[in-house]
């Protein structure tokens, strides 16, 4: 969960920082603080008239603390902080839209720091991640650490019917945040590594209704629960599963799916582009994504084309897909709480990153609830600004332990 820390230094830094402390004579604290100046890069079709209302969030690194900071007349932002090493997120909603973007690892050292901030404009999508669970938990009653139990859940966040047909799943390169990044920061796609995953269906046997969700079940489809209290049971009938042993066979990751799993449900691999013996998703930050290909062509069409799958550069096995930002229905970048992360889906998919706090906790990523569109809607509406920092929070249990 999320926490807030009130505390005098906080507070007081923030006093500072807004500008709302005056002295007699020179400020005494003006040797500890620096300068530092952000102008973003906003979008021409941004109304220039809202640049003013913009806010920047700001956040320390290495400490859980954060601060807000408004706009000039401009839209850009001056504002005194410590040293340190500090992530910078703007998210800003307007005309059922969001305008975003984030820049992580600004070092104020012992100098003042002028940084721009790229920003992107972006739709909400029809279905999004209710939850991302792939931390893993830890072996109790036994020692030792679990990690073979991974889901999502996506979720219908519109007033229509949804069709889960044809509907895919994929991961981003790198597999970590933290990890060598060979891509350009802004892409018109994503590079998706190891598999693409899809749906079955004729078009309309996998409906969602609004409000409803559906379980993908990315490791282990049985009763991880039987054995280890703290984990899940992922052998229902109404769950969808990625299994493949034919290209997967690595039993720890992938057992035979229980006896309560419909074959219907099994996800098809479109294709393997890596040579793992599983298909594994990061335990620490994972960058995933689900998608749908316009009418009139399939996704195996589109690996046929010439372009949609490349080599990966620097590597001699790998291969990657390009998935074209524009069929993305939902993405969401996970960050390390420490580490040198650095972004892997475009700010227009996800503008920012949600902070993992570590595996093995039995903690999941959970999407935040619009409650005054749910009470308006009568159903459940899921806050979606495609910013994963405001969205998405980290809670301590998994929603399928309960």
């Amino acid at each position: 969960m999320k926490r807030r820390i009130f505390n005098i230094v906080p507070v007081f830094t923030l006093l500072l920082l807004c500008g709302c402390l005056s002295f007699d004579g020179a400020n005494p604290y003006a040797k500890s603080t620096h300068t530092l100046s952000v102008k973003p890069q906003y979008p021409d079709e941004f109304p220039s008239e809202l640049k003013g209302k913009t806010t920047l969030k700001i956040s320390n690194r290495n400490q859980d603390i954060s601060y807000t900071c408004a706009a000039d007349e401009n839209g850009c932002f001056n504002v005194d902080i410590p040293s340190g090493s500090y992530r910078l997120s703007l998210s800003y909603r307007f005309d059922g839209k969001t305008l975003g973007g984030m820049t992580d690892k600004v070092i104020i050292g012992s100098e003042d720091v002028s940084t721009g901030l790229a920003l992107n404009i972006s739709l909400s999508g029809d279905i999004v991640f209710k939850e991302i669970y792939s931390g893993g938990c830890t072996k109790y009653p036994e020692e030792g650490n679990y990690q073979f139990d991974a889901y999502v859940i996506v979720h219908n966040n519109t007033d229509e019917v949804q069709y889960l047909d044809s509907l895919c799943f994929a991961a981003s390169d790198p597999y970590r945040s933290i990890a060598t990044n060979v891509w350009e920061d802004e892409r018109d796609y994503i590079p998706a590594i190891q598999a693409v995953w899809q749906i079955g269906g004729d078009g309309r046997s996998f409906p969602l209704k609004p409000g409803e969700d559906a379980v993908i079940v990315v490791l282990g489809a049985i009763d991880h629960k039987a054995t280890y209290p703290e984990s899940v049971n992922l052998n229902n009938s109404s769950y969808f599963v990625c299994y493949n042993n034919s290209f997967f066979d690595n039993p720890k990751y992938h057992p035979a799916p229980g006896d309560q799993i419909r074959q219907d449900h099994i996800l098809n691999v479109v294709i393997k582009v890596g040579e793992a013996s599983a298909y594994a998703i990061s335990i620490q930050s994972p960058a995933l994504f689900i998608f749908k290909t316009p009418k009139g062509l399939t996704i195996q069409d589109y690996i046929l084309q010439e372009g949609s799958v490349i080599q990966k550069p620097g590597s001699a096995k790998d291969r990657i897909v390009k998935v074209p930002n524009k069929w993305v229905l939902d993405g969401v970048e996970v960050f390390e709480k420490n580490g040198n992360n650095k972004k892997r889906l475009s700010s227009e998919i996800d503008a920012s990153a949600v902070v993992f706090s570590g595996p093995f906790q039995g903690h999941t990523l959970f999407r935040k609830t619009d409650e005054s569109a749910s009470e308006m809607m009568g159903f459940e509406v899921l806050q979606d600004t495609n910013n994963s920092s405001e969205d998405m929070y980290e809670r301590e249990k998994q929603s399928l332990n309960e």
